[in-house]
This record gives structure tokens, sequence and C-alpha cells, in this order.
């Protein structure tokens, strides 16, 4: 069974953390380890599901900000209506480097300003997964307790969005990436590591 992990991270307090699991074609990303360090102020973990996908409509240089998508409307609300990428939703998308996760500033026509530059270089057709607000229902939090090692040594969040969580956004997850973002507010705290497997897309245990 294919598996994926990351070592340890930190930032500066009050930047978030971000670790963005890459998709892999036929299978979904399920989340199984995680080890978290706040430290004296309270931290929330969203493990975060793609909300919608679209695609890079042209290159996208790095070290800038900006990404021109094919559809800036690639998924719909809780209520069944189309909506429109806004400030604040997340985004990860494919640069020739590997995936990167990273929030939207702003966004005039089908230009997507995000509030940190890419890393690498965007290729037209790059794919673009969107995973909206961290609060949004679909998505899993977690609260740490705060100065203490945490570990969620049993977890079992995978991509994909039920139907009894989403009627209106059913999907299997297959082919999606997973994001995890710390808000890491007042105090830095550090995420020691996190792991967990690819599952083959017939397996859609779901939580």
């Amino acid at each position: 069974m294919p598996v994926f992990q990351a070592g340890y991270h930190t930032e500066s307090l009050g930047t978030e953390i971000v670790e963005a699991i890459p998709p892999l074609a036929g299978h979904i990303p399920r989340l199984t380890h995680l080890r978290y360090t706040p430290a004296g102020s309270v931290h929330k973990i969203y493990v975060m599901k793609c909300i919608g996908t679209t695609l890079a409509d042209k290159e996208a240089a790095s070290n800038q900000a900006n990404i021109d998508f094919v559809d800036t409307s690639p998924h719909i609300t809780p209520a069944g209506a189309q909506e429109t990428i806004a400030a604040n939703d997340w985004v990860c998308y494919m640069t020739e480097a590997g995936i990167e996760g990273n929030d939207v500033a702003s966004i005039a026509g089908n230009v997507v300003t995000f509030n940190q530059n890419l890393g690498a270089v965007v290729p037209k057709g790059g794919g673009i997964y969107v995973f909206g607000e961290l609060t949004r229902a679909v998505h899993t939090a977690l609260w740490p307790t705060v100065s203490a090692t945490n570990d969620y040594a049993d977890l079992t969040i995978q991509a994909g969005i039920p139907a009894d969580t989403d009627v209106y956004q059913a999907r299997s997850g297959s082919g999606d990436p997973m994001l995890i973002v710390v808000d890491n507010p007042t105090a830095a705290g550090a995420l020691e590591y996190l792991s967990g497997v690819y599952v083959a897309d017939s397996d859609l245990t779901q939580n």
C-alpha cells in the first residue's frame, strides 16, 4: 500500500503551518498519524478535503503570486449553488517541483492572487484543487492540548466527501490531494510529523 509522510515543520507565530498531501491516481489519501506540539496558546489543526478541481490556464512563473484559472467556480455551496473562489479560501496547485498549498488574497476575473508567492513554476494545464475556507463543514478540525505533545495515532481521515456530509458535493476522493493547515497563532507550535496511506479507490470508508 503506498504511503505518504512529512517531517518536522514549524513557522513563526501567526504564520500557518501548511502541509499538502499529493494526489495519487486511482487512490484516496488517508491520514493515520499526526503529532503536534502547540506552545502556550490554543492552536487548531484543520484536515481539509478537496471540493473542486480546475486547471491553470497558462504558465505561472515562480516567485509571483498569481495563477490564471480555467474555472474560478469549480465547486458548489452546501445548498447546491455555484460558488466562486473567494479571499481566505485554500487551494493546492501542482508545480514543476510538486504540490503546494496557499490561501487566496484576492480574485479578479480568472486571475487568483495568493498570499504567498509560488515556490516553483505552475505549468499550463497544471492541476488545481480547491478546498474552500478552513471552517467548511466537510473538513475535520483537531484541538491539540496546549503546551503538550499531542499524538494522534489512530486517525482514519481520508479525502472525499460522503453524501451524508454534503449531498450536493459528494466525491470519492480518488485522485484528490489533502491539505493540513494549522492556524499557529500567538505562540509558535510544531508539527512533529504526519503520515498516512493511499487506499484503493474502492475503499470509501470515511469519517
